[in-house]
């Protein structure tokens, strides 16, 4: 490539081939890249995605955004998240501050949704919200203010799809079996998040 990167690939799901990848994936996130789009970065088989990517994809702010940065590679989804003070404000056991455990779903459901829009970048910025219908978790450990978080999910355990009817657009996003980390320590679980998102059809004014 003229910007001397190094050969850049992306490989959508495992086992699959280039043909039944989704058409023009790969061109698609190159021209995104050349035009300015910021916060991805392709390294061989890997995606990494930024924070300023992730702001344009998810609507949460401050300390709702519950990912700094996630790497996409054939096997494997992986968001991080040092956790700030102001996470945990409010919720402590004795006197030590710990991160909710609900976050934990939510950062899975967060997780679910920055994956799904680098397959469809046409999602970047078109004001489409999913709203997470389901989601648990299982806490095995406490998470405290300055840990380094990652929340990682097999690429085969997310699914979604999006189709286009007279009601509007649909979307219903999928994850199962979300593991979280500090370190190589387990602290906990998401077995199954769920996102749906509805867009009324787009009208015209009568001329």
């Amino acid at each position: 490539m003229s910007d001397g990167s190094a050969q850049q690939e992306i490989v959508m799901e495992p086992g699959k081939q280039e043909e039944e990848r989704p058409p023009g994936f790969f061109a698609r996130i190159l021209a995104w890249i050349a035009h300015g789009g910021g916060g991805v970065a392709v390294r061989e088989e890997t995606l990494v995605v930024e924070n300023d990517f992730i702001l344009r994809v998810l609507p949460h702010r401050g300390r709702w955004c519950l990912l700094d940065r996630v790497v996409i590679t054939p096997q494997k989804v992986v968001g991080f998240l040092t956790i700030r003070p102001e996470v945990c404000e409010g919720h402590a056991i004795g006197d030590d501050a710990v991160l909710p455990g609900v976050l934990l779903a939510e950062m899975a459901n967060q997780l679910l949704g920055v994956w799904y829009a680098t397959q469809h970048l046409e999602l970047i910025g078109a004001g489409k919200v999913l709203f997470a219908r389901d989601g648990s978790y299982k806490a095995s450990g406490f998470i405290r203010p300055g840990e380094l978080v990652r929340i990682e999910v097999d690429y085969g355990n997310l699914s979604g799809i999006m189709k286009t009817t007279r009601r509007g657009t649909i979307m219903k996003l999928e994850g199962k079996d979300f593991l979280v980390k500090v370190g190589e320590e387990l602290r906990g679980s998401v077995p199954l998040v769920e996102l749906m998102g509805v867009e009324s059809p787009k009208t015209t004014s009568p001329t």
